[in-house]
């Protein structure tokens, strides 16, 4: 199954467990309104693509200021992300993920593999 992280939080949500609130966008007539519903002064500016490594490709950005975001949101849209896991074409983002920050203590990582012959 492949889905977008802003899917994930959409499901975890559904289920009661706590997300960063954020909002999607599209293209850039969307990105200020929905910078407007979030309560923060710390954003993070994420491309909903299908692949890892996306910060070091430039697909996720800490924004200080409203302003800020609104402009890492309008560099990332339709932007070519390659990563090591999709390849030298990349990916273009078609939709961006802002979220409200947060003072991060401790990161954890989650795969979960399903085997269909058990």
């Amino acid at each position: 199954m492949k889905i977008h992280e802003y899917q994930a939080n959409q499901l975890l949500a559904e289920y009661g467990i706590p997300v960063q609130p954020g909002q999607i966008v599209e293209n850039n007539m969307e990105i200020e309104n929905a910078i407007e519903k979030l309560n923060s002064d710390l954003y993070v500016v994420k491309a909903q693509i299908h692949s890892g490594g996306r910060g070091k490709a430039g697909g996720v950005k800490v924004a200080t200021s409203k302003e800020q975001a609104i402009q890492e949101a309008q560099s990332m849209l339709g932007k070519r992300i390659v990563t090591r896991q999709n390849g030298p074409d990349g990916q273009i983002v078609n939709k961006v993920l802002i979220s409200e920050g947060a003072s991060i203590k401790r990161e954890y990582y989650l795969s979960i593999v399903n085997d269909s012959e058990n």
